[in-house]
């Protein structure tokens, strides 16, 4: 009866560790079409542009957020944590922004530089939530 016991309990908490297992895949990955969310505020791609200079050709990314806005730390941290790529690379450290009266950024544009004579193709950039 012991035995049995043991065997139930050690097969109860295998199931337990295969469920929470299968709920942790990995991080859903979006191309630049649709809603996005980070720490609970969401955010759209409004608009990809490129313009070639003589260091490199440079991608704009405009983004837009949800009205109450996005934290600047909750932004500056996802980007730098490598949640928003374009051609694997990650944007400029400097980017412009509005804010609301709150301080929450409204709307943002991120740069990244590439390499000259790269041409455009929007489902470069990834983003993950």
């Amino acid at each position: 009866m012991r035995t049995m016991k043991r065997a139930a309990v050690i097969t109860i908490i295998f199931a337990v560790l295969f469920a929470f297992a299968a709920c942790g895949g990995p991080a859903e990955t979006t191309k630049a079409e649709g809603e996005y969310s980070w720490n609970g505020t969401s955010f759209s791609v409004k608009k990809i542009t490129s313009s070639d200079k003589d260091d490199g050709t440079y991608v704009f990314v405009s983004l837009e957020m949800e009205s109450k806005g996005m934290p600047t730390n909750t932004f500056t941290q996802n980007v730098n944590n490598g949640k928003m790529l374009f051609n694997g690379q990650k944007p400029e450290d400097q980017y412009q922004y509005k804010i609301n009266g709150s301080g929450n950024l409204t709307s943002v544009q991120v740069t990244f530089i590439l390499d000259s004579g790269y041409e455009l193709n929007e489902s470069d950039l990834v983003i993950t939530e």
